[in-house]
């Protein structure tokens, strides 16, 4: 698999540094600014007794999944108690549990795992290498 920071870059405004107008990227795993924009959240699909739906349409991509809804469930409880933490459309799920390298590893926990550890990248700040 490969490190979260290996997809989680910064961009910063239009128009900064190369010059040319073109967003220019640069790599923020060692920065402060990795904790806003890569996260952790955590869900107990197995809270109501029953495997409860997590609630949230995924598109597979490469190494990741891509936030395409959030529907009624687990990440829109979690969403309301953590809106500092929110996970939204265009967002990026880069590792659960341990896993990822590969977007079937992540289906395949985020459908067989009863307590679910997901590694949220937010949207601006992600991009294949």
């Amino acid at each position: 698999g490969c490190a979260v920071a290996d997809h989680c870059v910064g961009l910063p405004q239009v128009g900064g540094g190369n010059g040319s107008g073109v967003p220019e990227a640069k790599d923020v795993s060692s920065s402060a600014a990795e904790s806003l924009t890569t996260f952790v959240i955590e869900l107990d699909t197995g809270a109501e007794g029953r495997k409860a739906k997590v609630g949230m349409l995924l598109m597979p991509h490469g190494e990741a999944l891509k936030v395409a809804e959030v529907r009624q469930g687990l990440l829109g409880d979690w969403n309301a108690a953590h809106p500092e933490l929110a996970v939204g459309v265009g967002d990026w799920i880069v590792g659960a549990n341990g896993s990822g390298g590969d977007f079937r590893e992540l289906l395949e926990r985020i459908a067989y795992d009863r307590v679910l550890s997901l590694t949220i990248c937010k949207s601006e700040r992600f991009r294949f290498l």
